[in-house]
């Protein structure tokens, strides 16, 4: 079920803690990611060039994470992938271990590419939101920097990684749904902030009107007294106003 994409916003907090059960974690986790990527990934796409453009159009941003609770804790991180031109969008989860396997692949195909991981913390608590936090920075830039790059963007691995090519079919399990509205509930909420800042610039724009239309009559009135007062004024006023009207 492909899910209809929200107005692209921007900004936001990333933050989702919580944390799967055994079995269903590994559930949604299997039926998100590609756990080996194939040699036959290193060429590029056959219809490389018929996509490129809806390549150039996708924004992928990290909108949160899960801690899953397996044999060995992970952290499991959500990717919105949203396409402007489909209005389209679904979620992909990918592993840190993910990312190391892309950036793999990417380096033999691009030894030039400069792109950069956020390194592995060897030591102390791989799972406070301050690492986590700065995990997703890190790994936010190495996308970035994949989808500012033709070639990076359009070859068969990335397109792969994202699922560009085929979106991912949720399925109805309990645990995969849960994930799914908490995303959605973070785009809403930052639609709402969105939503809300512009009405704030609304609002300061109507006082700041209704202040310069309040001057304005004060001015008006402040003329039109002293022209009243003034025989002169009012015979120069009298003039312009009728050489305005032949203009």
């Amino acid at each position: 079920m492909q899910q209809s994409a929200p107005p692209l916003g921007s900004g936001g907090s990333v933050r989702s803690g919580g944390t799967g059960s055994s079995t269903g974690s590994r559930r949604l986790y299997e039926s998100r990611r590609t756990s080996e990527l194939s040699s036959s990934d290193l060429g590029p796409s056959k219809s490389e060039m018929h996509q490129k453009v809806n390549s150039g159009a996708v924004r992928i941003p990290i909108v949160g994470y899960e801690v899953m609770e397996e044999r060995a804790r992970f952290t499991i991180f959500k990717l919105r992938i949203e396409n402007s031109i489909s209005h389209t969008c679904w979620l992909v989860l990918r592993r840190y271990t993910d990312f190391v396997r892309l950036n793999n692949k990417l380096r033999q195909l691009y030894p030039h590419c400069g792109l950069v991981l956020p390194r592995k913390k060897w030591f102390g608590d791989n799972f406070s939101s301050g690492f986590i936090d700065n995990r997703i920075q890190g790994l936010q830039t190495f996308i970035d920097t994949i989808l500012s790059d033709d070639g990076m963007r359009t070859c068969q691995a990335v397109r792969d990684f994202f699922c560009l090519d085929e979106p991912p079919s949720y399925s109805e399990s309990m645990e995969e749904s849960r994930v799914i509205f908490e995303a959605q509930e973070e785009t809403i909420a930052q639609l709402k902030q969105q939503l809300q800042a512009k009405e704030d610039m609304v609002q300061a724009l109507q006082t700041k009107l209704a202040t310069e239309l309040n001057r304005n009559a004060i001015l008006t009135d402040v003329v039109r007294n002293s022209v009243e007062n003034c025989a002169k004024c009012s015979k120069t006023v009298d003039q312009l106003m009728k050489e305005s009207v032949y203009k």
